[in-house]
């Protein structure tokens, strides 16, 4: 985990098995397909309850993840975003430029890690990071007199020229987590790839954020199937989630694990 403080992002193989990643991949498209989904530019999707589907909450309650947040976090007793995901067909190219962060510019000190769990396997069709530049968050807003409480910020592009970025190599199974101060975007050259992942997020139920008021509005969201952004706390659905409703699945066969992460 010292890699993911200094760095600001770590990759983490084999979360999922490949049994677990093909199930999650089939409950996707048999979603996409029945839904008529279409994907474009950056693939994400928060759209027909992205964000309450089986793939994402299958996804979402598997131990091996959880416990990985746990640790981050030194806690059991966890709640999670309810983030949609992010899906770039074969023939899917975008050459859009939007490195951004994904905290407010009021609140430049750690506040959370945010992250995905990918089905594809992919090197160029990826996350695009810039290492260690959580760490230049503060100093980037002070620079420019920046102000807000929007949990989103583009960075300008002439700040980032002379920093190095990566495009991550992901395998399947794997968990890309990073500092929401991280700067990052996704990007799809022109390329075959197929590229799948559900954004997940965690966060101790005890955060000074997780409010009554927030423990109202993650209850609403759930029963509702309101797509969020990828904090669990303060929640705000996400500006993109249209009100095109898919059914929900069945979630009496998951037990507990669900309910115990809202």
């Amino acid at each position: 985990m010292d890699y993911l403080k200094s760095h600001g992002y770590m990759v983490i193989d084999n979360v999922l098995s490949p049994e677990e990643v093909e199930f999650a991949t089939k409950l996707f498209h048999e979603w996409r397909i029945k839904n008529q989904i279409v994907t474009k530019n950056n693939g994400l999707i928060h759209s027909h309850n992205a964000g309450h589907q089986e793939h994402a909450w299958y996804i979402r309650t598997s131990v091996n993840l959880t416990n990985i947040f746990k640790q981050l976090w030194n806690t059991n007793d966890l709640i999670v975003s309810f983030d949609g995901c992010c899906y770039m067909a074969p023939e899917d190219h975008y050459d859009g430029e939007w490195t951004h962060v994904d905290q407010s510019p009021n609140n430049t000190d750690f506040r959370g890690y945010q992250g995905f769990v990918s089905l594809t396997d992919n090197q160029e069709k990826t996350l695009l990071v810039y290492d260690r530049s959580h760490l230049m968050y503060d100093s980037y807003v002070k620079e420019r007199g920046l102000t807000g409480d929007k949990n989103f910020l583009m960075i300008d592009r002439d700040y980032l020229e002379p920093l190095e970025k990566t495009a991550l190599d992901v395998k399947k199974g794997s968990l890309v987590v990073w500092d929401s101060r991280l700067f990052h975007q996704n990007q799809a050259p022109s390329s075959s790839e197929e590229r799948l992942v559900q954004y997940v997020s965690y966060m101790p139920r005890n955060h000074k954020d997780n409010t009554k008021t927030n423990e109202d509005k993650r209850l609403h969201a759930f029963r509702n199937g309101i797509t969020t952004t990828h904090w669990a706390a303060p929640m705000k659905r996400h500006s993109w989630a249209s009100d095109e409703q898919s059914i929900i699945f069945d979630m009496k066969h998951y037990g507990n694990s669900i309910y115990n992460l809202i």
